[in-house]
């Protein structure tokens, strides 16, 4: 008699744990968008007569640049989603986000599409995201950006940028995922401002 409690026991636990895995959370992935040129902002659609260039890379620090959305809650404490996912590297997604900004607001081909080939003569744009944080104020971003022009002899262009969003969200992936949209299309708008001499 008492084998058989211990059997049910046993039997009633697994199959708990098995309905409870059956009800479990399912997995979000998001992505980033671009973001239309703000019309209080000027662009530099209409001056930009420099070489065609493509966003090689946007580098990110690695503690964020991962599959989980990663975000930090407070100083020195970053909390990682179990069901939260970017569809793609973020690096990758933040590049073709930050590519569709900057076509936006620059001159038809002046932008070269990521993984079409660069012609002789074209520049390369690298960005490095140095923060990416939500604060009680909103999201910041502080990065740089440099602009390694393709004709021989001429130096590279450098910027560095602190853009805030102040729309805090609810401080979850999909708050995340939007601030970072709006904050690349911001970047893009600096970036378009600093190549008009």
């Amino acid at each position: 008699m008492r084998r058989r409690t211990v059997r049910f026991a046993v039997f009633s636990l697994g199959a708990a744990g098995l309905a409870a895995c059956g009800h479990s959370a399912p997995t979000r992935i998001f992505t980033l968008d671009a973001v239309s040129p703000q019309a209080a902002l000027p662009t530099a659609a209409a001056p930009y007569g420099g070489a065609p260039f493509r966003v090689d890379a946007v580098h990110l620090p690695s503690a964020l640049d991962r599959v989980e959305v990663v975000r930090q809650t407070m100083a020195e404490r970053l909390e990682v989603s179990d069901f939260d996912h970017w569809g793609a590297p973020l690096g990758d997604l933040a590049r073709r986000a930050l590519t569709q900004d900057l076509v936006a607001r620059l001159p038809a081909g002046a932008v070269i599409y990521p993984d079409a080939p660069k012609p002789p003569g074209a520049g390369g744009l690298v960005v490095d995201v140095l923060t990416f944080r939500r604060t009680d104020q909103g999201y910041v971003l502080d990065a740089s950006w440099t602009l390694l022009a393709g004709p021989a002899g001429t130096a590279p262009l450098r910027r560095q940028v602190r853009l805030t969003d102040a729309d805090v969200g609810l401080g979850d992936a999909a708050a995340e995922a939007a601030a970072l949209s709006r904050l690349l299309g911001q970047l893009s708008e600096a970036i378009a401002a600093g190549l008009v001499p």
